[in-house]
């Protein structure tokens, strides 16, 4: 009993709590290939093979919890959310509140509509790990509650009214708009937003599509995004390569596009099924370079003659650092001399300070001189013998004794 104790807190002691699934994306996509939905994915070949090792894995050593959490993650790929929520209870029995299980589960509950329940689990699962979604931040959390109550402002609480005015509201942190858009490609609220940012930056182009993919998404805003859209089209129509005559044109030309990006996903995910079945478990960047070799390559943006995209805009639309912030070094430490010397000066400083305002008060009260003293003195004791030497009052004080 005490070697299983002890093998259970080791297995235990390392395990895994990561919020986003492990096959989920470190870095954010290109722009332009996520405004088009030209996101790569795992097809069902690739989880299926998954689950089969995992599950063989898991047979060999069942106290294996990231290998749990794999499982799980897998089965939820496929579709079935049961099984997967009957894995994540066994992590729960065996780890409870485990940070990478509640994640996992709020994404099963964000799947069956339940955006609520979802955003309590995430929320959850921040306060034990506050890195569990590495680059997001609270990004997926303010997400699933926007998608709860879907009010007519932003998921960063950016009122909607506010675009066009340049500098409106608090700026958005790009990278991770970037990276919520590329985890989460069928968030609408996320393609609003980065909209609008491309708007700011000056890619109006871009900024177009992004807000054609979110009216596709099925973004309740639609005549905010129909007031950008019109905006932003008339406004700009008279730059190189603006053929379209109206904005109902250039959102058709826009939707073709889109398609030919599904046709370059499906052809991705057949690469992938030949890898699979050469025995391999190919992640993403490698079935890329496979499917470049084939010359199966992503739509670029100057490849559409309707709407083509100019490198200004790429370039204006690439998420740029931060510059590093210099942090001043502390002051050396003072030795306990001088730290003695300080404090003897600030205590004489102190006294001569209360001296100086006891002398204020005393200067302003009214002087008395000894010789005035004296002579009221003397006043009040000829007056006191005076009144002795007089008569009775009723006599009017002519007999005097």
């Amino acid at each position: 009993m005490t070697i299983r104790l002890a093998l259970l807190a080791t297995i235990l002691s390392g395990s895994f709590s990561r919020a986003c699934p492990p096959s989920a994306a470190a870095e954010p996509e290109d722009v332009f290939d996520l405004v088009s939905g030209q996101v790569p994915s795992h097809g069902e070949t690739y989880w299926t093979l998954r689950e089969v090792r995992l599950d063989t894995r898991l047979r060999s050593n069942i106290m294996d919890l990231p290998t749990r959490l794999f499982l799980a993650e897998a089965r939820a790929a496929l579709g079935r959310d049961g099984e997967a929520g009957t894995v994540l209870a066994s992590i729960e029995q065996l780890d409870p509140g485990n940070a990478g299980a509640a994640a996992l589960l709020a994404d099963l509950r964000e799947r069956a509509g339940g955006f609520l329940s979802a955003a309590e689990s995430l929320s959850a699962a921040l306060l034990r790990n506050q890195d569990v979604c590495p680059g997001l931040g609270d990004f997926h959390l303010r997400a699933l509650r926007w998608s709860a109550s879907q009010r007519n402002i932003g998921f960063l609480d950016e009122p909607y009214s506010t675009w066009p005015t340049p500098g409106a509201g608090p700026r958005v942190d790009y990278f991770r708009l970037l990276l919520l858009a590329t985890r989460c490609p069928r968030f609408p609220d996320a393609m609003l937003v980065l909209g609008d940012e491309l708007s700011r930056r000056g890619a109006q182009n871009l900024a177009i599509w992004a807000w054609v993919r979110a009216l596709d998404l099925g973004h309740p805003a639609k005549s905010e995004l129909s007031r950008r859209l019109e905006t932003t089209f008339f406004l700009w129509r008279v730059g190189s390569g603006r053929a379209e005559a109206s904005i109902d044109a250039a959102m058709a030309a826009i939707r073709r596009n889109v398609s030919t990006a599904e046709r370059w996903r499906t052809g991705f995910q057949r690469v992938e099924w030949r890898l699979v079945l050469e025995g391999r478990e190919p992640g993403i960047a490698e079935v890329l370079a496979e499917c470049r070799r084939c010359g199966i390559s992503r739509a670029a943006a100057g490849d559409f003659a309707e709407l083509p995209i100019g490198e200004a805009e790429l370039i204006a639309a690439e998420p740029r650092p931060e510059p590093p912030r210099s942090n001043p070094a502390r002051p050396p430490r003072l030795d306990p001399w001088t730290v003695s010397a300080l404090r003897t000066l600030a205590i004489a400083a102190g006294t001569l300070f209360l001296a100086c305002i006891a002398c204020l008060i005393v200067a302003r009260l009214a002087p008395i001189s000894p010789r005035k003293s004296r002579a009221l003195t003397l006043s009040r004791y000829a007056q006191r013998m005076r009144s002795r030497r007089r008569g009775p009052s009723m006599f009017g004080g002519i007999c005097a004794c």
